[in-house]
């Protein structure tokens, strides 16, 4: 809520003060002329008058009041959805890195497995785009970014060790892809994308909280 200024306090003060000196003017002329007489008719009319401007400014204030409350409200809410939508996004790349280091054994990763997380990772990242980030402030999109990096840098990491392999297996003459190949730096690659996602994971719980007022849940 907006506080009222000083020239609407003044203002407001006027009013008041203007009001009260009509009442004591109403009671002085119902004193001396009587409550029938013209000129206490004359101060009755000023005094309502007077009083229905003070609570036409006092309602209109109060109005406008709750009408910048609704609108910080709704800013709220929408910074704090920006922000679960965010940190929702990062939850699902990590649930992706778990599931690739698990489909790793003995150094070597399952290409048609690979290629499902490399799609559900495309797909999230095609997702992002309906996230409205302009409502968010500048942190929040830069936590977006480190997250979208790991995301690329995962995808770019298996598609790059695919390739590898598929260019040495032509190197040796082999006909057709083996159902696995090496994963060379992947395991390092998924443990590093996940710590900088878990980092930004709880820096956007500590932002929500504080906006929102509550903890995410995801």
């Amino acid at each position: 809520m907006n506080k009222i200024t000083r020239k609407q306090g003044a203002a407001f003060l006027l009013l008041v003060v203007t009001g009260v000196l009509l009442v004591f003017g109403l009671v002085f002329a119902i004193d001396k002329k009587g409550i029938e007489s013209a000129e206490a008719a004359a101060w009755v009319q000023a005094a309502a008058s007077v009083g229905t401007i003070i609570a036409a400014v006092w309602i209109m204030h109060a109005q406008h009041n709750r009408a910048e409350l609704a609108q910080a409200k709704q800013v709220t809410t929408e910074k704090a959805n920006v922000i679960a939508a965010i940190a929702f996004f990062a939850v699902e790349v990590q649930g992706l890195l778990r599931a690739a280091n698990g489909v790793i054994n003995d150094a070597r990763i399952p290409r048609d497995r690979a290629q499902v997380i490399v799609s559900r990772l495309h797909s999230a990242l095609a997702a992002v785009a309906d996230i409205p980030i302009w409502k968010s402030p500048l942190d929040e999109t830069a936590e977006m970014r480190i997250i979208l990096a790991a995301c690329r840098n995962v995808v770019a990491g298996i598609e790059a060790a695919d390739a590898a392999d598929q260019i040495l297996q032509q190197s040796v003459g082999r006909l057709g892809l083996l159902p696995t190949y090496a994963v060379g730096n992947l395991p390092a690659l998924f443990s590093e994308s996940a710590t900088s996602i878990s980092d930004s994971l709880a820096f956007l719980d500590r932002r929500y909280l504080a906006i929102a007022g509550e903890p995410l849940r995801i």
